[in-house]
């Protein structure tokens, strides 16, 4: 037999051992040990990440081709695969039947799991700059449009509230960014290229993205989406407009009838580098913009033909619509004009914050487990009690909604100080929960104001007569959110005076202005004043001081503690704290060293000096100027005015000619007497220097009027939220001056406001006659002395109503 024949008798003889074995049960399979120690690793790794073990099991039985594949390879992919399967095993089993492809079949199941889980993608280390983010958060707002599904983390705060959610019970898994976009690709029909050459084309993208549920991608990006699974170009952008305002009018004239007129969103499109500031393009929150459908645009004001169009778009809007933001440092010309066309900003994007108020996709679909709205803190009869110079601090800038999720990152460092947190009435609409969070965490040194002016910052100057359908569209707000005082900017008093009309008791205070206004608290000597409406009276609350660090408030503080110890005295504006077209200079013979100053003969392009812009009611009042000459002369030297109205309503004036002059070098007084038959805010008093009286002018001070009750002792200390530094040092100062007594803004308008306090004090002192730690005949001393102050409160005499206040609750504390 030969070498071939002899191999096949061999292999003829194997195979039949082969088959006798086989036929005896000898080859029945059994698993290898490395195959047995697979499968008790994998429901070992099941259970570390939370699986039960009888599940892990199960899985492994009915799926072990697919963990014997992944395992190995990559045991975290089957996470997904299992979390699916406890969930709903169905659903898992049908996914599997029809994508065996590992790829396709972890997408399929990320995004079933994308109904029961919050997806989220940490992007902190991704530039603001990388295209790709503009691709991920449009894609995010078609995903997030019926619900929750995608989060994204761009910065710390990100991630910060998303661990503060748990108590919803909401369950989370990380993807990357890849992944993200792979999972929602089926939410997407298409794709919208932008021209980098042209940014603003990123912003009709956005528009276009959201009517034709689309995302936004780079050229240079477009292979990398097409691999992703979004595979159908719907539009391309590049090369299509001369500029932008042609960008910007063909999206206005085309997709106008397809988007939402309640909101129009402004978000800055480009990086760009200015003398004093650097603009960022606006990436988190454009997942809003694409979600509702709205018009996207970055319009210029100074710019007349971006003017124009931004005014044909708010013409087209309804009234009381939000405008989301403005351009660059257009904030005053944009809330001014939203004004007048009825309209009002509701800032959810700035240029400086590109990242800020990420993720609002999510939170509008976010309910909070409980109704919980911004409640007041309790009034504490022993700390009122203390007398001394009351103090609270004001935090500004809370109609920003990116203001109020960053300000989670101040929650802790406020303790031990009474602090006025300013918030946006929306927070109830674009993110209950962030308004839960704050109300449920608030402590008794807490108070939330209702930032300016209202539901939406506006200016109410621009367009009083907006009001009308403005302020009932604010008390619905404020009596949703259980916000009570008001920040207003653009403010007058016969503003004020309507807030109060429409909203009554609901509205407890206004808080004017934005700054401080040293001006105000020369004259009145305290942090408020009071309006009249219908006969009924309320404080207006203002900043006395400014805290920007600690060494200057200190000074600051100290100065204003002096005046009180010194009690009311009369208050003179120094005309080098006043505005004018003259000149300031060294003046020896000035009471503060100090005047204003035009030169003979010299042609002003204004007024000499005029200011400061006072509130005062009706009455007749005197005011004073000291004035010098440095000669003698016959002709007229100077009009003296008093108006209001910006100059349009000249109430009294007097000339002053040379001969009214005792002696040149020598400072004297003039008196101008005026009457007001109303309450008059922005009042101002002014010089006009006559050049042809070839005499230099000097202006030493004058005396303004006041409604001053004597300079109560009450100082409201202003602060923007990125001067908050040293909360602990002011908690240590507060602390160390014995003659100041730290109160919650409540408390503060609980004195302030005696209609209102009046009520509260009543409720304190009833319970302690309940409790038996009040004798009767305590107890009807202290009501004669609350009802003593309601009445004198009612008929005007406020500021000696807030005296008896002040005594009610000194002597309670004694009893």
């Amino acid at each position: 037999m030969g070498t071939t024949g002899k191999i096949l008798l061999v292999l003829v003889v194997v195979i039949i051992l082969f088959l006798l074995l086989l036929m005896a049960g000898a080859l029945t399979y059994k698993p290898s040990p490395v195959t047995g120690s697979i499968k008790e690793r994998f429901i070992s790794y099941s259970v570390s990440k939370g699986f039960g073990e009888s599940t892990a099991r199960r899985f492994y039985s009915e799926y072990e081709e697919l963990v014997m594949d992944l395992y190995q390879r990559n045991a975290s992919v089957l996470l997904p695969c299992l979390e699916l399967y406890s969930r709903n095993a169905t659903a898992f089993a049908e996914i599997y039947k029809s994508h065996k492809d590992t790829q396709s079949l972890i997408t399929h199941v990320m995004q079933r799991l994308a109904y029961y889980k919050l997806l989220v993608v940490d992007a902190r280390d991704i530039s603001v700059l990388d295209p790709r983010l503009l691709t991920l958060v449009t894609i995010q707002g078609l995903a997030n449009r019926e619900r929750p599904s995608l989060y994204v983390i761009f910065k710390d705060t990100d991630a910060l509230w998303l661990n503060n959610m748990r108590d919803l019970g909401i369950d989370t898994a990380f993807v990357q960014l890849e992944d993200a976009i792979r999972i929602f690709a089926e939410k997407a029909s298409g794709y919208v290229v932008y021209d980098p050459s042209l940014p603003d084309t990123i912003n009709v993208g956005t528009t276009l993205c959201g009517v034709y549920n689309a995302v936004l991608v780079h050229p240079g990006w477009i292979s990398w989406l097409e691999d992703l699974g979004v595979r159908k170009k719907l539009f391309d952008l590049r090369g299509n407009f001369s500029d932008r305002v042609s960008a910007y009018k063909w999206a206005f004239e085309r997709l106008w009838d397809k988007v939402d007129h309640k909101k129009l969103a402004v978000a800055c499109p480009e990086y760009r580098v200015y003398p004093k500031y650097t603009s960022w393009p606006q990436v988190a929150c454009r997942d809003y913009a694409v979600s509702l459908k709205l018009l996207t645009v970055y319009l210029n004001l100074s710019n007349q033909e971006e003017k124009a169009l931004m005014e044909r778009i708010l013409a087209a809007m309804p009234n009381n619509s939000m405008v989301m933001g403005w351009n660059e440092e257009g904030e005053g010309a944009y809330v001014d004009l939203a004004t007048r066309y009825g309209k009002f900003v509701a800032v959810m994007m700035h240029n400086f914050g590109p990242k800020n108020f990420a993720n609002p996709t999510v939170w509008m679909h976010l309910k909070p487990p409980a109704q919980l709205n911004f409640s007041l803190p309790p009034v504490r009869p022993e700390v009122l009690g203390k007398g001394g110079v009351y103090i609270t601090f004001y935090i500004t800038d809370g109609d920003n909604l990116q203001f109020d999720q960053e300000m989670i990152n101040l929650w802790s460092l406020r303790a031990g100080v009474p602090v006025a947190w300013t918030v946006s009435p929306f927070l109830i609409d674009v993110a209950p929960y962030m308004a839960y969070y704050y109300a449920k965490t608030m402590s008794e040194n807490d108070t939330f104001v209702c930032g300016p002016s209202g539901a939406g910052y506006i200016y109410p100057v621009s367009n009083i007569h907006y009001l009308d359908q403005y302020l009932p569209h604010t008390l619905a707000y404020m009596k949703l959110s259980g916000l009570r005082i008001v920040e207003v900017l653009g403010y007058s008093d016969d503003a004020a005076a309507k807030y109060k009309r429409y909203m009554g008791n609901m509205l407890l205070a206004i808080k004017r202005d934005y700054n401080e206004q040293p001006g105000l608290f020369k004259i009145y000597g305290q942090s408020f004043y009071y309006i009249e409406a219908d006969g009924h009276y309320m404080p207006v609350l203002f900043g006395a001081l400014h805290f920007r660090n600690l060494h200057e408030f200190e000074k600051k503080l100290d100065e204003a503690l002096k005046m009180y110890e010194k009690g009311p005295q009369p208050r003179f504006n120094p005309a080098e704290d006043l505005l004018g077209f003259s000149r300031k200079v060294d003046d020896p013979s000035s009471p503060t060293g100090m005047a204003r100053y035009a030169a003979p003969g010299e042609r002003l392009e204004g007024a000499h000096t005029f200011g400061p812009y006072v509130t005062l009611p009706a009455g007749r009042y005197t005011a004073r100027f000291l004035l010098k000459i440095d000669r003698m002369t016959s002709e007229k030297v100077a009009t003296l005015d008093v108006c209001t109205d910006i100059g349009r309503r000249i109430i009294a004036s007097r000339e002053i000619s040379g001969s009214d002059f005792k002696e040149a070098g020598k400072y004297q007084w003039f008196e101008l007497s005026f009457v007001l038959d109303r309450t008059t805010s922005n009042i101002e008093f002014r010089i006009w220097y006559r050049p042809e009286s070839n005499v230099g002018l000097y202006c030493g001070l004058i005396d303004v009027p006041s409604n001053l009750g004597g300079g109560l002792p009450f100082l409201l200390v202003i602060s923007q939220p990125w001067d908050i530094s040293d909360w602990k040092g002011v908690a240590k100062l507060l602390h160390e001056r014995s003659n100041i007594t730290p109160i919650n803004l409540h408390e503060f308008i609980s004195l302030v406001n005696v209609e209102y306090g009046y009520g509260i004090a009543k409720s304190i002192m009833d319970e302690r006659i309940t409790a038996g730690k009040l004798s009767k005949d305590k107890a009807a001393e202290l009501q004669a002395l609350l009802d003593e102050a309601l009445s004198l409160y009612k008929q005007g005499n406020c500021y000696e109503a807030v005296r008896k206040m002040i005594a009610f609750y000194r002597e309670l504390s004694h009893s």
